[in-house]
């Protein structure tokens, strides 16, 4: 026996070895990337969305047509997120992604190369986006049936049969993805006609099988989800808005070198992958080459038009495909690669909170303990979850409370958890969170909505902007119907109740006093003196930002409101927004401005004039044009009653307070705009508003504690506002004083039959003793 013939099964053994700890560590990835142990609901804007589809699902809404959303049906399977009624969905959906990803991985690396699945693990648990494996697969996919089609070696029937059953699998994960998110249609479609290339050029009936696959398995999850089958074309032509007007939208700058990073980090390793790979497969190569560009270019998109956590898309991306390619690369080249990716991934993700050395063990910890916990809850017990998912609505109700309705319900811009959680029966709208609603076609949708039968009966509503837009620019056009279809009859901070009736009036933009300018960025132009005003400004990009829309993204701009208190504030500006219209007078922050609006009160600033502003030339047209137009609201009674205080008798002492000792008394705001002792307070308003706190001389509980506002007229008549309570922990914390936890005030009153000057005082009346502030505000 010769030493090669010696030494045959000892390599066989180290083969098969290898294949065992390839595939061992290919389970684990998969398991880390099923939710056996899944997120519970929570409030806030982003698991407000997460729930909604899950609650969208079960109530058999549309997908594209009652939610448009970038998430299809299978939006739980990214999310992750438990609701009893779509588990089922979420695991199932999520099993074939995993099974599949880790089996294009596997026919990457086989038969040499099964050892370094080891790493996939560690790349799984240290992807912090979901979006990253979804994003790798189409392209792990075309690189796997591209190692087959060039293969030389010969299969035998068990290893054939292994590499097929891995190929279908991943190639049904593909085909699923889209509807998972509308937005990996990109990479889904791109790299899977780049993939039917492939195996057309090799084996064409192959390549019409696979195209057969990717299509029967897009249609099933879509039908088995309960959509109807007609209206799957309409669930990708619903992206088109959401998706194209992203950039514009919902744009956020970070760090300048992170993209720069990212971008160099793309193109060496599509050098690299060219050198070890592309350059000596003829045009299989290059195809592949081209694959993996378009799968780094739309990540880079995903991360860096909004550079917050989504960088991790972006990095987390980088780091599944430098692995696929490395499996088919030589060692050092794959070394190479591999250390520029871990570096970009640590510099970048730096930028959002520290990663430090024990971070990648700490993930995979984390992402082991969590998965065996939830096979072990999943295993023993009768219905896992239920407990946790009951206690996480509990937790949601506390944070937001709703008073319970027999009515359909909406709530305006984002919360809808707290639907869910307080048992109230939603009746969304199409684009389902206000922030969303950035385009003229997906603002109609929503406008339309409002005014068909399935309209929610109540809305709470309050204003809630992202990024520091202008508050009226969510869901702008529908802002008007409900202050005309719909009638205020409950406040409780931070949400009006509006409950749907006749509607008052058609809301009139008044034409005829309409009027039109044109304008140039950087130009101060005037708002006509209309009591409501809306604007619509039409400000249309270059080429250059045409190009900077689609590689990366423009400059943001900004529009600039001078108030007629003086105040000068800025807020981001959406041009798509601009073109669709939005109430830019008066100047509505809160839930108490569109109560005032609805009462045809004068408590709100005024818009003076306006100004749209680039940090950058070259971007936008220097000019455009604008219309300013009146806005008819008919006036609400009931809300006129909700927001003012009325002037009252208050008890005797009130009437003749003490003087000492002084309580400590401040006013934070008159009328929204910060107070100094020394300011004079413009009058001339039917409303006073007036938020601030008082401190008792006296260390004892104020829970009694009643708030009076007194305007003193010149001939000395004096008019008297019992104020509202208001928390106030900063207080009680600055002072080192506990029991001022709830000594604040906030009064909206009602002066309109407050004739000249006045003077504005506060009184503070506990255990029936009264005193003073003698503060001394002088109103003209």
């Amino acid at each position: 026996m010769n030493q090669h013939q010696a030494t045959q099964p000892l390599a066989r053994r180290f083969l098969t070895l290898e294949l065992f700890v390839g595939v061992v560590s290919l389970v684990i990835a998969a398991l880390f990337l099923i939710p056996f142990n899944p997120t519970m609901p929570e409030s806030g804007l982003d698991p407000s969305w997460r729930y909604a589809l899950n609650v969208g699902l079960e109530r058999g809404y549309v997908f594209g047509r009652d939610l448009i959303f970038t998430f299809g049906p299978l939006g739980s399977v990214f999310s992750t997120v438990f609701d009893p009624a779509t588990d089922k969905i979420m695991m199932i959906g999520s099993t074939v992604y995993a099974v599949g990803l880790c089996a294009a991985m596997f026919v990457i690396a086989h038969p040499r190369r099964h050892v370094t699945a080891l790493l996939l693990p560690v790349i799984v648990s240290v992807s912090l986006s979901r979006d990253s494996g979804f994003m790798a697969l189409p392209f792990c996919l075309l690189l796997a049936i591209t190692r087959v089609c060039l293969a030389n070696e010969h299969y035998s029937l068990k290893r054939l049969s292994a590499i097929v059953f891995g190929i279908v699998v991943a190639t049904i994960a593909t085909g699923m993805t889209p509807i998972v998110k509308g937005s990996f249609v990109g990479t889904s479609v791109s790299v899977c006609g780049l993939t039917f290339v492939v195996l057309a050029m090799h084996h064409l009936r192959a390549a019409l099988a696979f195209a057969a696959l990717v299509c029967v398995s897009l249609v099933l999850a879509w039908t088995l989800t309960g959509q109807p089958i007609d209206q799957l074309p309409h669930f990708f032509l619903a992206q088109g808005p959401i998706i194209s007007g992203y950039t514009d939208a919902m744009s956020l700058d970070g760090p300048s070198w992170a993209p720069l990073l990212f971008a160099i980090a793309s193109l060496s390793t599509l050098v690299v992958f060219y050198v070890g790979f592309a350059k000596k497969n003829g045009r299989s190569g290059w195809i592949v080459l081209l694959g993996l560009a378009l799968t780094l270019f739309i990540c880079f998109k995903a991360g860096f038009v909004r550079q917050d956590g989504h960088v991790f898309v972006a990095t987390g991306t980088l780091l599944f495909v430098v692995y696929a390619t490395g499996l088919v690369m030589p060692l050092r080249m794959t070394a190479l690669v591999s250390v520029v990716s871990i570096v970009v991934y640590v510099l970048i993700g730096n930028t959002i909170f520290p990663i430090r050395g024990s971070f990648a063990t700490y993930r995979v910890r984390d992402a082991w303990d969590t998965t065996m916990s939830g096979i072990t809850k999943r295993l023993t017990e009768p219905t896992p979850f239920k407990a946790s998912f009951d206690a996480a609505n509990n937790r949601i109700r506390t944070e937001n409370p709703l008073p319970h309705v027999d009515t359909s319900v909406d709530v305006y811009p984002t919360e809808l958890s707290a639907i869910f959680a307080n048992g109230l029966n939603w009746a969304g709208r199409p684009v389902f969170q206000s922030y969303s609603v950035y385009d003229p076609i997906l603002d109609s949708k929503n406008v339309a909505h409002l005014h068909s039968a399935a309209a929610p009966q109540t809305v709470f509503f309050t204003f809630a902007p992202i990024d520091h837009r202008l508050p009226t620019f969510d869901d702008s056009g529908s802002l008007l119907t409900l202050l005309t279809d719909y009638k205020v009859v409950g406040y409780n901070a931070p949400y009006v109740q509006l409950k749907k009736g006749q509607p008052l009036a058609e809301p009139s933009l008044q034409t005829a006093p309409s009027k039109a300018v044109q304008g140039s960025l950087g130009e101060t132009i005037a708002i006509s003196d209309f009591a409501i005003t809306w604007l619509t400004v039409d400000i249309r990009p270059t080429f250059l930002g045409k190009l900077a829309n689609t590689v990366f993204r423009p400059p943001q701009l900004q529009i600039e409101l001078t108030l007629d208190n003086g105040q000068v504030v800025q807020h981001r500006f959406i041009p798509a927004v601009g073109r669709t219209g939005f109430i830019v007078s008066p100047y509505l922050t809160g839930p108490q401005d569109f109560i005032l609006v609805a009462a045809g009160l004068t408590g709100t600033p005024h818009v003076k004039s306006f100004r749209i502003t680039s940090s950058r030339k070259g971007f936008w047209r220097t000019e455009f044009s604008a219309r300013m137009t009146a806005v008819a609201i008919p006036l609400q009674i009931t809300a006129r009653r909700l927001i003012l205080t009325a002037p009252s008798t208050p008890p005797s002492e009130v009437m003749s307070p003490l003087q000492m000792p002084a309580p400590r008394c401040h006013i934070d705001f008159i009328n929204g705009v910060a107070f100094a002792s020394d300011s004079t307070v413009k009058g001339g308003q039917d409303t006073l508003k007036l938020d601030g706190w008082i401190a008792p001389a006296e260390t004892s509980a104020v829970s009694s504690m009643k708030t009076w506002v007194t305007l003193t007229a010149a001939d000395g008549s004096k008019m008297y506002f019992q104020a509202r309570p208001t928390p106030r922990p900063d207080v009680a914390q600055a002072l080192g004083r506990s029991e001022l936890s709830n000594s604040g005030f906030s009064a909206m009153l009602d002066i309109g039959r407050a004739n000249g000057p006045q003077t504005v005082d506060v009184i503070t009346e506990l255990d029936g003793v009264a005193h003073a502030c003698g503060l001394g505000v002088k109103m003209q």
